[in-house]
Formats: C-alpha cells, structure tokens, sequence
C-alpha cells in the first residue's frame, strides 16, 4: 500500500496540485531554497492563542505557543523538511493549532538544518528538546508528565517516536 491511497482526498488532490513536493533538493533554486527555510510565516497567524514566546534550550532554538486555559501536557513538535528545509516560522500555524486542539503547551523546535549542519546534527537538537525539563530561562515550560512528541512528515515522526521513547536517558540541560 502507497500513501496517496491513505491519504485524505483533500489532502491527496493539494499534493498534486504541488509538483515541488517531489522535487530533488539538488535540483531546488537556491531562490526556492531561501523561501523554504524562511524564518517569516507564510501568512498571518490563522487562530489567536494565548501567548506565542521564543527561547532556548541548550543552544536549540524553541517557540512556545500556550492556550488561555491549563495545560493538558506538552507537545515536542518538529516540523518536516527532511532535516533540510522547514523552520518553526512556516509552521506557526500548525503549531497554533496544535496547541488550541489539544490545549496542550506546544515546544516547536527550531533544529539545525542540512547541508550547513549535516545530519544528524538536526535529529541531536530534536534529541535535546525532547529530552530537556526545562527552558534555559528557567520557567517550567517543558517540566511536564505527558508528554507528546508531534511531526509532519513520516520521518520526522518515526525521529520524534524515537526519542520520545528513549526519553528515560539523563536529562542534558
């Protein structure tokens, strides 16, 4: 079984109305390149939330997105972009969501991305995130029982499943 006969209808029709998608990442403008790294969101924020920060865990840049009412648990959430593209400013509106659906603190986590930072430079910064109690700023942003890694692409999932399930190694920061 492919995953076009998995997919939704909807979401199958827009990946063909996107030829890009499949596309080599050698064979990417560097215009093209620029664009899918861009730190800017593709547009304005789709849904209101509570309080939108940026921090640091261990050198990894994070953006935390929290909703009006307490915290069901934490979502660790690593954007696609096959550790090459992406960055947690295209992804805003995913992370929004994310955060008003499930009422869940979201951690999205900005890593490192290849070919500047080749792999599995990207994978050790999700690593990081995902195993870290606490921001650097000391607020208690990431210390929380449940615990939910989220991704947007098949290996970043199976990244995020991972290392959620070593979780239990010593605590880096």
């Amino acid at each position: 079984m492919d995953d076009e006969s998995v997919l939704d209808p909807w979401v199958a029709e827009w990946l063909d109305a996107n030829p890009l998608r499949a596309t080599p990442l050698e064979d990417v403008s560097p215009e093209m390149l620029a664009a899918a790294r861009s730190p800017m969101p593709l547009g304005p924020p789709t849904r209101e939330i509570a309080s939108v920060t940026d921090d640091v865990v261990d050198n990894v840049p994070i953006r935390i997105y929290r909703g009006d009412g307490p915290p069901t648990g934490l979502v660790v959430y690593f954007h696609g972009g096959a550790f090459a593209i992406g960055s947690i400013a295209l992804m805003d509106n995913v992370a929004r969501e994310l955060a008003h659906g499930s009422g869940a603190v979201v951690a999205s986590v900005e890593y490192r991305l290849a070919p500047e930072h080749p792999f599995p430079a990207g994978l050790d910064d999700c690593e990081t995130v995902t195993r870290c109690r606490r921001s650097t700023s000391r607020r208690s942003v990431l210390r929380s029982r449940g615990r939910a890694p989220a991704a947007t692409s098949p290996r970043r999932w199976h990244s995020a499943y991972e290392t959620a399930a070593t979780a239990r190694w010593p605590v880096k920061c």
